[in-house]
């Protein structure tokens, strides 16, 4: 989904920071991985986010934001 945007690979939550930590949570996975992505310094302020979950069978959901939080602290 990010490929396809044009979303840059150093701009994604790599896997050991989500995925390897917390597993396979469905659709869940997305604000978890909005908060790792928050939280580990990925988002600022005025930043475009693609959030991109697949859960059971033919489950997806997608959303895109414009993101306005300050840095976590």
């Amino acid at each position: 989904c990010a490929s396809a945007v044009g979303i840059q690979p150093g701009r994604i939550v790599p896997p050991e920071e989500h995925f390897q930590r917390y597993g396979h949570l469905m659709q869940a996975s997305a604000p978890l991985n909005l908060w790792v992505a928050w939280n580990n310094g990925y988002l600022r302020p005025g930043d475009l986010v693609l959030l991109y979950t697949q859960g059971a069978g033919f489950i997806q959901a997608a959303a895109l934001l414009r993101w306005s939080l300050p840095p976590a602290s």
